[in-house]
């Protein structure tokens, strides 16, 4: 059943490819409505809560191979528990949740990236999270070749992930472009500009954010 929204209590989730600004963005959203006085739970998947950090271990950084059901099951436990444990609490507190990926990220990655079932994900990512649906879900919108570039000038050991091919990252931006050209299925989508700097994707999440939660 769907998450029966309490007042005061707002899901927000930030999606995108991998250098596309979300994480730094979540962070300085978090900030920007700590200094409006809102509650603000600031987390992740893979890895937001501590049964999670494990699990983002194996998905991010096994060295073997990874039957690609096996990746998809380790997100959806590391989501069931993310939720159970962190996301309804915050919720039921009242609190603003801010999450950096959730279940699109399953679809894009998982089903049009590595082609596994995409019903079959819908099915099992609704189950785990009790059907919710975020308030608020933010794409930052960012081509390969630019993600690419960013990623590689991190000076940072690479995930799994990130050493996949082009052709691999290419589907996945097209799985976004695909879930969000329809919004009828989410409360409030926005699409932002990631070719922005931090402080534009900043402004532009601030003003699609900011009569959803009555913020001057």
């Amino acid at each position: 059943m769907l998450y029966k929204k309490i007042s005061g209590g707002f899901f927000i989730v930030i999606e995108g490819l991998d250098g596309s600004g979300k994480s730094t963005l979540a962070k300085n959203l978090t900030l920007w409505l700590n200094s409006k006085s809102f509650n603000v739970t600031l987390t992740k998947e893979p890895g937001g809560s501590d049964i999670g950090v494990p699990l983002r271990a194996i998905t991010q950084e096994h060295k073997g191979v990874l039957d690609f059901k096996a990746e998809f099951l380790l997100f959806a436990a590391d989501r069931a528990q993310h939720y159970a444990s962190i996301i309804k609490p915050a919720l039921l507190k009242n609190n603003i949740v801010m999450s950096d990926r959730f279940k699109d990220s399953s679809l894009a990655f998982q089903g049009y990236g590595r082609r596994l079932d995409l019903d079959i994900i819908l099915k099992v990512n609704s189950w785990v999270t009790e059907s919710i649906i975020p308030d608020c879900t933010f794409y930052i919108d960012i081509d390969v070749a630019t993600a690419c570039k960013r990623i590689m000038g991190r000076a940072e050991n690479l995930t799994r992930f990130e050493q996949e091919t082009r052709d691999f990252w290419k589907r996945v931006h097209e799985g976004y472009s695909l879930m969000y050209k329809d919004s009828k299925n989410y409360k409030n989508l926005f699409v932002l500009n990631g070719q922005d700097t931090q402080a534009g994707l900043l402004v532009q999440a601030q003003k699609s954010l900011a009569p959803l939660l009555d913020v001057s």
